[in-house]
């Protein structure tokens, strides 16, 4: 308590701790905070209901969309007036090494370097090795243990898919129930049909109309190999990162394919837009430049 009371939270020093800190009482006030259950997370950021983001969506109004019309594709940008078209977007953004690349690397150009082509080119799975939407191969499971699938209750399933996440290389994981409501996240181009599993079928992903749970994750970034940008010192950072969500939901799906459950994945872009999910599932708030998300930790 005397420790309370030096740092301000107790006593007559509690209305200066509350311009940087939550307003407590008493002791058992502070203990019951439901910020102490998140202790990765800053005091001020709030739990809200999970179909409730800081940014307000009308549901009504919302609808399932293609992926051609998402923020990521240059197509989008030929709907707002004095636009380029898509085929002038890509020419304009694209990257100017492809064109340069031989005499950059001749002059040894900064972040064009012979190297730096290298090092960005070799970004990806290995030789031969892809991200099936689902994963049809032999693996080790409780079958051939010859013993009976996993099960466990919500909150158990949660820890250990997190730690699974973890181990795998993820920096962040969130869930989400996949409801009418937040089913208008999935590209138009992914079916929802009245089957038991999800499959694919002649080009067209499909998604079982049962009980399915949205899993959204990150993977670390170097920060500072993408501020050289553009440089394919900065590609290969942005590359390693895919890379590194396709190493993680590969396994992952594998893994949860081992313990007797089926994991929908198809590579790092897959099917619905990341900072959709990742705000719906707690790990961004919607940034205003409406393709972002924003995080404490990553930015």
């Amino acid at each position: 308590r005397d420790f309370m009371k030096a740092i301000g939270i107790a006593g007559a020093g509690i209305g200066g701790a509350a311009l940087v800190a939550p307003v407590f009482h008493d002791l058992d006030e502070m203990m019951s905070a439901g910020s102490l259950s998140h202790p990765n997370k800053p005091w001020w950021i709030k739990e809200r209901e999970i179909e409730n983001p800081t940014t307000e969506i009308d549901w009504d109004m919302f609808n399932r969309y293609p992926e051609e019309q998402g923020a990521r594709k240059a197509g989008v940008r030929g709907g707002y007036p004095g636009a380029v078209t898509a085929a002038e977007f890509l020419q304009l953004a694209g990257n100017p090494g492809k064109v340069n690349a031989k005499e950059w690397m001749t002059a040894n150009k900064p972040g064009y370097r012979l190297q730096d082509k290298v090092l960005a080119a070799q970004n990806g799975l290995p030789p031969g090795a892809t991200t099936p939407w689902v994963y049809t191969g032999a693996i080790a499971d409780f079958a051939s243990y010859g013993v009976p699938k996993y099960q466990g209750t919500p909150e158990e399933n949660s820890r250990m898919l997190r730690s699974v996440l973890k181990l795998y290389g993820a920096s962040m994981v969130g869930y989400m129930e996949l409801n009418e409501k937040t089913k208008k996240f999935v590209f138009e181009e992914y079916e929802f049909r009245d089957v038991p599993k999800g499959f694919t079928d002649a080009g067209v992903d499909v998604l079982p109309n049962v009980p399915l749970w949205g899993i959204g994750l990150a993977c670390p970034n170097s920060v500072e190999n993408i501020a050289t940008g553009p440089s394919q010192i900065s590609y290969a950072s942005t590359g390693l990162g895919h890379t590194m969500i396709e190493v993680t939901g590969s396994c992952t799906q594998r893994f949860l394919m081992g313990i007797g459950y089926q994991c929908m994945f198809g590579g790092y872009e897959n099917c619905y837009p990341h900072p959709g999910l990742d705000t719906m599932v707690g790990m961004t708030e919607l940034g205003r430049a409406g393709n972002h998300g924003i995080n404490p930790s990553a930015g």
